[in-house]
């Protein structure tokens, strides 16, 4: 019997980096636009961006996930590992250049191309 493990080492699949990272920014973006037109307090997004632009972040790569028919794993992959890449670029450069990033990983670990290996025997 063998026995397969999947793995992240085959490239990437470009069409779906492209949808990928495409729907979650216009889903980040919407989102963006939505908050800046409610009547919020002025210093709103300085004293709750924290809280708000991860939970954005969250429900775009949800949408996302869904819109493309996406495994739940690898939406959740992406979810943590481009919102982190996203998080730590925009607080040690810049925020709008963390959201450029965070899109980009985000894309990058849609596309990921799995392929089975057989799985080491122990």
């Amino acid at each position: 019997m063998k026995v397969y493990a999947r793995t992240y080492s085959e490239g990437m699949d470009g069409g779906l980096f492209a949808r990928a990272a495409g729907v979650q920014l216009v889903c980040v973006a919407v989102l963006f636009v939505l908050l800046l037109a409610l009547p919020l307090p002025e210093d709103f997004f300085r004293d709750y961006g924290g809280v708000t632009g991860p939970g954005a972040w969250l429900l775009s790569a949800a949408v996302t996930t869904r819109v493309l028919r996406l495994p739940a794993r690898t939406g959740i992959l992406a979810t943590f590992v481009s919102g982190a890449a996203a998080g730590l670029v925009g607080v040690a450069i810049d925020h709008t250049l963390g959201l450029v990033i965070g899109v980009m990983a985000f894309g990058a670990v849609c596309a990921a191309r799995r392929i089975a290996v057989p799985a080491p025997m122990v």
